[in-house]
C-alpha cells in the first residue's frame, strides 16, 4: 500500500512524500467507518497464482505506472494544480 500511496503523491506533484497516521487520528479526521475501512484494506496481493494457474502474462503498464502517467494522472493531476 505504501508504494501505491507514494505513486499517488508523485502523480499529484508532492514528490512521493507521504505521512503516516495513527488509527486514532484517522478516526478523528475521517470518522470511524472510513478510518477502519482504509486501515483494514491494507493487504498485500500478488499475481503469482494467476500467472501460474492461468498462464497470465500482463502486457499493460503496472499499477504504479498507470497512477503516475496514465488515466489517473491525466484526470487528477490537473485538478490538484487548479
Amino acid at each position: 500500500m505504501k508504494t501505491v500511496v507514494e505513486a499517488i503523491s508523485r502523480m499529484l506533484g508532492l514528490g512521493g512524500k507521504i505521512e503516516q497516521i495513527s488509527l486514532e487520528n484517522a478516526i478523528a479526521e475521517w470518522g470511524a467507518e472510513m478510518a477502519h475501512f482504509a486501515f483494514g484494506s491494507n493487504s498485500q496481493v500478488t499475481a503469482t497464482k494467476a500467472r501460474k494457474m492461468l498462464s497470465w502474462n500482463p502486457t499493460s503498464a503496472s499499477l504504479w505506472d498507470e497512477i503516475e502517467s496514465g488515466y489517473y494522472h491525466h484526470k487528477y493531476a490537473q485538478e490538484s494544480t487548479s
